[in-house]
């Protein structure tokens, strides 16, 4: 694969700073090549990791996790999903091959 996450985007809502939580939301990855192209396939093996501290929770308590569903567009895109359980402070994290998609960790809060 010629994908360079540090030229590829991702967009949407659900990478906005603030949202609701408890109704899904979604993003776009948009793979790019090494000279900012964007990718005509799919194969890439992108990895989104979602972890939040609710509202209510102490300061000291470990982040929970949140399991977002990528769907493969075979033209170079990824479309993914997730519903913010509870309301809370959200990052959500988009790497290739431990590297991070342009802008990427996003920090998001939740509104219940």
């Amino acid at each position: 694969m010629d994908t360079k996450p540090n030229v590829s985007l991702a967009y949407g809502p659900g990478i906005l700073a603030t949202g609701a939580s408890t109704i899904p939301t979604s993003f776009i990855i948009w793979s790019k090549d090494r000279n900012g192209k964007q990718r005509k396939s799919g194969g890439d093996t992108w990895s989104v990791n979602i972890t939040y501290s609710a509202v209510e929770e102490d300061s000291t308590a470990e982040p929970k996790t949140v399991t977002a569903a990528i769907e493969d567009m075979n033209d170079g895109t990824y479309f993914i999903q997730y519903t913010p359980p509870e309301a809370g402070t959200y990052t959500v994290s988009v790497t290739l091959d431990k590297a991070h998609v342009r802008g990427s960790p996003w920090t998001i809060e939740r509104m219940s």
